[in-house]
């Protein structure tokens, strides 16, 4: 893992990987530890189709529940690259309470 990201504005990472989960001072592949997982423990949906003469009405409902850490719908609307008013509000010096931290690939190496 590439430490140079080590500024303000990028992911934080944090050490857990000395003796006892106790940081050893150092950020490197050995920290990473699991933290829930992406997939809903349950799905669910409902369609609902009325129809009265010459009226009709359709609905459609979706949902997943249970699972803890990915949120496919933030992912995919508020990442640089998707250009939404969301994805503009990243960290820089002179916007450091920015929503987003700097889009940068090194925070992943």
């Amino acid at each position: 893992m590439d430490q140079s990201g080590d500024t303000a504005g990028h992911f934080r990472f944090k050490d857990i990987s000395g003796p006892d989960g106790k940081p050893d001072g150092i950020v490197n592949d050995q920290d990473r530890t699991y933290i829930g997982s992406p997939h809903p423990k349950f799905s669910y949906g409902l369609n609902i189709n009325l129809n009265y003469k010459d009226f009709d009405l359709s609905m459609f409902f979706q949902g997943v529940s249970g699972n803890k850490i990915f949120n496919y719908w933030r992912a995919f609307t508020e990442w640089p690259g998707q250009y939404t008013a969301a994805s503009l509000d990243t960290w820089s010096p002179t916007n450091t309470g920015a929503k987003l931290p700097i889009y940068s690939n090194k925070d992943f190496e």
